[in-house]
């Protein structure tokens, strides 16, 4: 039987990257995507008419999408990476076909969110067909453009976020499956002088990883908290991170070890917690020799 205690193995798998990049408009989006691992883009809104890279016909239907996602899963290519541009792009593609099969004019005219359900059940398809080529060994890059919106804070106040466009249940989809998703904008910073606060940029273009009160992000590479907008940075963070993990976890081991009893069960339950992510286990690392000083102290 192949699902065996027999066959039961241990230890982080290094696999194909599958990320989601979103950002500011002409921030770079479609030139990081050209720069992953000879890539192939399935070009949804003409972003790339201006780069030298391969790309299919653009799509003019949802079994126009199916069939090249297909081609890449059962025909023998070259490619390594599928860059989607952009997911904003499929979604008005997808609720053309709702509305298509539900002889709706409009992805509204179902009424009570029933539209938005039916695309997120497309989407879903979508997912798992990407997932189906990165299990084959491709990677895959999805990119979106950024919008602000206001956000409720179930614990505060409301405020404005950048997020990725689109419907919220549409673009749940792609954040949960995606290992990590990542905002690029241009770096600004603020001087205050003579009481007036002055926004400045120097042209930088960095990538967010982490989630902050201004932007969604996530991570599960272990990357640093900003990086340059540059694809092989990105590689090179996310590989260097994987690496890191048995070190992480030898670390966290041994804090363990010299904990107290409250402590170390506290540690373990977050141990356990952290699905094995470089970044989640630099932080606990952090906090149990906090702890450890404290109790020294």
């Amino acid at each position: 039987m192949r699902m065996s205690l027999n066959n039961v193995s241990r230890g982080r798998v290094r696999s194909p990257l599958s990320v989601l990049l979103y950002g500011v408009e002409g921030v770079g989006k479609s030139s990081w995507g050209a720069d992953a691992p000879a890539p192939v883009f399935l070009d949804l809104e003409d972003g790339t008419e201006e780069l030298d890279v391969a790309r299919f016909p653009r799509p003019e239907s949802w079994s126009d999408v199916l069939a090249a996602l297909d081609a890449l899963a059962r025909e023998q290519h070259q490619y390594q990476t599928v860059v989607i541009d952009t997911l904003d792009a499929l979604e008005r593609l997808i609720q053309r076909e709702v509305c298509r099969s539900g002889g709706k004019q409009s992805i509204e005219d179902f009424g009570y969110g029933k539209g938005y359900v039916a695309a997120s059940e497309l989407a879903a398809v979508f997912v798992q067909r990407l997932e189906a080529l990165r299990r084959k060994g491709m990677h895959v890059v999805c990119l979106a453009h950024a919008q602000i919106r206001a956000f409720s804070d179930p614990a505060g106040d409301s405020y404005d976020k950048y997020r990725i466009k689109g419907h919220d249940k549409f673009t749940s989809l792609f954040k949960e499956w995606a290992k990590a998703v990542l905002f690029a904008n241009y770096r600004v910073y603020t001087v205050s002088k003579d009481g007036k606060t002055k926004a400045l940029g120097d042209g930088a273009r960095v990538v967010y990883t982490e989630p902050r009160p201004a932007w969604e992000a996530k991570n599960r590479y272990g990357l640093p908290t900003e990086l340059p907008l540059n694809w092989h940075e990105f590689e090179r963070s996310a590989r260097a991170g994987e690496e890191a993990l048995p070190r992480l976890v030898a670390t966290v081991e041994e804090l363990l070890a010299r904990a107290p009893a409250e402590l170390a069960e506290r540690g373990r339950a977050a141990l356990e917690r952290s699905g094995q992510e470089p970044a989640k286990l630099a932080r606990l690392a952090d906090w149990l020799r906090n702890k450890l000083a404290q109790e020294a102290a």
